[in-house]
């Protein structure tokens, strides 16, 4: 699988303190345009950061160029973090409370899925306590007929983004403890019956 170009310009904006180690008389104006760039990481009005088309066209260099110096930077950026360890500054808990994918795909009525996505609700905070799985959360300051303002934890992920640690928080709506049990306690003896039948063979 070829690079993530779009990943890869992210991850180089974002980490571009990293950036003046590995600068060269070849990477200079990349270098350059990647840190006159942070503004789309930062700035609302910019709804994206560039591509290596873009990139390529504002220096008047061929986009081929661009992508090698761009993943040779990436290639030293992502191997730095083993000498230099990546500090995480800050930590955010986002709070998703919708219906899981794979129920989604079993609901047939369209109205009712529509209505579901609808309702989902995402927003970021800081918790002085991280809820654990199976506990309800009740966000009694969404007085929102519309959106769902409880439920019940059913996981939990980390995501690092830059220097931020990312805690995402899925909710859902309706069901509770029990029921993540029973779907993970089926999981598991589906996983027990196909590792036997791998045995009989």
């Amino acid at each position: 699988m070829g690079l993530n170009y779009h990943k890869a310009i992210y991850t180089l904006i974002i980490h571009q303190d990293r950036l003046e180690q590995f600068r060269n008389p070849n990477n200079e104006l990349v270098i350059q345009l990647l840190r006159k760039w942070n503004a789309y990481l930062t700035d609302p009005d910019y709804p994206s950061y560039p591509d290596t088309k873009e990139m390529a066209s504002s220096l008047g260099m061929e986009r081929q160029k661009v992508n090698v110096q761009i993943k040779d930077l990436y290639k030293r950026v992502i191997s730095s973090f083993s000498d230099d360890p990546l500090i995480i500054k800050d930590y955010v808990h986002v709070i998703y409370i919708h219906i899981p994918y794979d129920e989604e795909r079993g609901i047939k009525n369209k109205d009712y899925l529509s209505t579901l996505g609808e309702r989902s609700l995402w927003f970021e905070t800081k918790l002085p306590f991280l809820p654990r799985i199976g506990e309800s959360i009740s966000l009694d300051f969404i007085d929102d007929p519309l959106k769902f303002n409880r439920g019940y934890v059913n996981e939990i992920r980390y995501e690092i983004e830059g220097h931020t640690q990312r805690v995402i928080i899925y909710v859902h709506p309706f069901n509770d403890f029990y029921h993540q049990w029973r779907k993970m306690k089926d999981k598991h003896e589906w996983r027990l019956r196909m590792e036997r039948q791998r045995d009989i063979r």
